[in-house]
């Protein structure tokens, strides 16, 4: 049997954390460890974590240090092949780990990353993500979000795979870690998994999409108010103010590093369109979030050089990319 190690991140997930624990702890192929990785939360959350599971692997910072580095923290050391990786708003079937690793063992070394179908927690007959693509001003599109649950997709490829749920397989870890970081820390939170994926891709890693390995997702259930906060049209607008300059920033950051020129001139007349939208949105109803253009020209030669080293090694054709628009 494959040896895994679980990571769980948790911040101020007080709701669902033993529920996201006790499921993984219920697996039928068990990992070899459980890391729980605590950001600073002040919800009551890390206090049941410590009382419940003092058994477990805790590592707890004072800090909100951001989902990425929780992410590295949490998996430095790791002792499995294949490490699942865990938001604490997620609740995995028992059969999760072992669809995914059944169908591991069957693939070809290039096999770097794999995910399952994510459901709406509170509509579990609502798809959340059955894998990710990019959308035509490349932005990162979950397949089927919102969609009901048809079982449209078969076990197959996709681009990359939704951060909240997610499986890497060790080699791959070692190869695509920039400077020791598998997620980007720059980023903090928001974008990081895309970020990673296209990476991967770059360097000649395969992601599967495994519709067998079913979870539920409550989206963004770390942030308060959850259900109100996320819910409706204006999700966007009612987000802490750094959250919005961070999702705008980081948008920007996985197209320097990682979108081929001519990726970036094929979908010009649709992202030309996209980004005047957002600049007048921001102008005239969310001024706070200029900053965000502050962050990407203070990090523009930070992250061209993240793009130079990448590229350096890159191991697939630009003209590929364009099969993962939908």
């Amino acid at each position: 049997m494959i040896k895994y190690t679980a990571v769980i991140i948790n911040y101020n997930c007080l709701s669902m954390i033993k529920a996201c624990i006790d499921s993984v702890i219920e697996q039928t192929f068990k990992p070899i460890e459980i890391r729980i990785v605590d950001s600073a939360s002040k919800d009551g959350s890390a206090e049941l974590i410590k009382k419940e599971f003092a058994g477990l692997k805790l590592l707890f910072s004072k800090e909100n240090i951001g989902f990425s580095k929780a992410v590295n923290n949490g998996i430095y050391g790791a002792e499995g092949e294949y490490l699942l990786v865990l938001n604490s708003d997620v609740v995995l079937d028992r059969f999760f780990m072992e669809n995914i690793l059944k169908k591991a063992m069957l693939e070809s070394a290039d096999a770097g990353i794999f995910c399952g179908k994510l459901l709406k927690y509170h509509n579990n007959g609502i798809v959340d993500s059955e894998g990710q693509f990019l959308s035509r001003v490349l932005k990162p599109k979950e397949r089927g979000y919102l969609n009901k649950d048809t079982s449209a997709f078969s076990y197959g490829r996709v681009f990359s795979a939704c951060g909240a749920a997610v499986v890497y397989k060790r080699s791959m870890i070692q190869e695509v870690s920039e400077n020791g970081q598998l997620l980007d820390e720059d980023f903090f939170m928001y974008f990081d998994d895309l970020d990673l994926g296209w990476r991967a891709n770059t360097l000649g890693w395969k992601v599967f999409y495994v519709p067998e390995a079913r979870a539920i997702h409550a989206r963004g259930g770390s942030e308060r108010g959850e259900r109100k906060l996320l819910a409706g049209k204006y999700a966007f607008a009612r987000k802490p103010v750094e959250t919005r300059r961070r999702i705008l920033a980081n948008r920007y950051y996985v197209l320097i590093k990682n979108c081929p020129l001519s990726l970036l001139l094929l979908q010009f007349p649709f992202i030309v369109i996209y980004e005047l939208a957002v600049l007048c949105y921001i102008v005239f109803s969310d001024f706070r979030s200029l900053a965000a253009y502050y962050y990407v020209f203070k990090d523009f030669n930070k992250m061209a050089e993240k793009r130079r080293k990448i590229f350096s090694l890159k191991k697939f054709s630009s003209k590929e990319l364009s099969k993962w628009i939908i």
